[in-house]
């Protein structure tokens, strides 16, 4: 009898190690999110302007005992010269003074912004910044093949911008690139090297020509092959932010996020405004609060982000400046 006893003890412990080995599996990434492509010679994203100031700006190598760094992103609605009613005009007065105000508010060390327009635009937010006591000195403008709207960096620190391979999509017989360009850049601070990589995907508002959903997922294809190529053999503390005109479980965005885990994955960030709330953009015109803006980090970079002190500035609805509310990333 005690020989039985002993197998029935052995044949639960060999049960009990079984089931203590097993894990759940990850969920298999949605379309497209784990591609790779070879980079190609062409330019997608089109340095415009880079100005740095007269004054030098030292930089140490990184210290655990310097200020953090304040890292601001901002889709700044139109700040540029476009029909406004029947005429050409540029950003109205009234929301430039709100913009600069909330961007005082934050004072950051380094501003990212979208829909801004030419390198005059650029210049006149820098000065207007300045004036305010919010000195950036250094600056990079670049676009894709929207002659309208493009992104931009400021920043205290000297910019590095970095080419990006032009990639292209077919639909309806004809080659299309990312509409509004990737801005890649590089920022040495006093907290260590950051490379920042900006996007503003196509909006939802219907097109004649094509499908929103469709060229939004094209382009989210091609921003996630560049971040393959930057963090295939290399680790670079990167942080990919932007207007992606989608939320986070779409299949845009799980294109960009790409694996579940491991070096190739890229992670959101968990922002929220003091009340709480998440949305960065209120729609008007469908009165819906979405959260389209985004800030994602590499393996490399999550352990730089003070997550507790990261967050969404709280705007009302109505807020003059823009339709967004900008995502505020503390680098540590």
């Amino acid at each position: 009898m005690s020989f039985y006893i002993l197998l029935l003890r052995l044949s639960v412990a060999l049960t009990a190690l079984s089931l203590s080995n097993c894990e759940d599996k990850e969920p298999t990434p949605d379309w497209g999110a784990t591609s790779h492509s070879k980079s190609h010679s062409a330019e997608q994203s089109t340095p415009v302007s880079k100005t740095s100031a007269t004054r030098s700006t030292k930089i140490s190598d990184h210290n655990a005992n310097s200020p953090p760094i304040t890292f601001m992103y901002y889709n700044i609605r139109n700040y540029l010269t476009m029909r406004r009613g029947k005429e050409e005009r540029s950003k109205p007065e009234e929301e430039i003074k709100a913009l600069i105000s909330n961007i005082k508010r934050v004072s950051p060390d380094i501003l990212a912004v979208c829909e801004i327009g030419v390198e005059k635009d650029l210049a006149d937010l820098h000065r207007r910044l300045k004036e305010a006591g919010v000195d950036l000195p250094h600056t990079y403008l670049t676009m894709g093949s929207d002659p309208t709207r493009r992104q931009a960096i400021l920043s205290r620190y000297p910019i590095v911008p970095h080419s990006v391979p032009k990639r292209t999509y077919r639909m309806k017989g004809q080659e299309l690139e990312v509409k509004r360009g990737i801005l890649d850049a590089s920022i040495k601070t006093s907290k260590g090297t950051f490379r920042f990589i900006g996007a503003h995907l196509k909006s939802k508002r219907p097109s004649k020509e094509f499908d929103h959903d469709l060229v939004r997922r094209n382009e989210a294809l091609i921003l996630r092959k560049h971040i393959n190529s930057l963090l295939k053999d290399d680790a670079p503390k990167l942080l990919v932010y932007g207007d992606l005109n989608d939320t986070k479980n779409s299949p845009s965005l799980r294109t960009i996020k790409g694996p579940y885990k491991g070096n190739l994955a890229i992670r959101p960030i968990d922002l929220r405004a003091e009340n709480g709330t998440r949305w960065t953009q209120h729609w008007t015109y469908q009165d819906i609060y979405s959260r389209i803006d985004f800030a994602m980090t590499s393996e490399q970079m999550a352990k730089h982000i003070d997550h507790q002190k990261s967050y969404i500035l709280e705007l009302p609805k109505d807020d003059p400046a823009s339709d967004h509310r900008p995502l505020i990333v503390i680098l540590k």
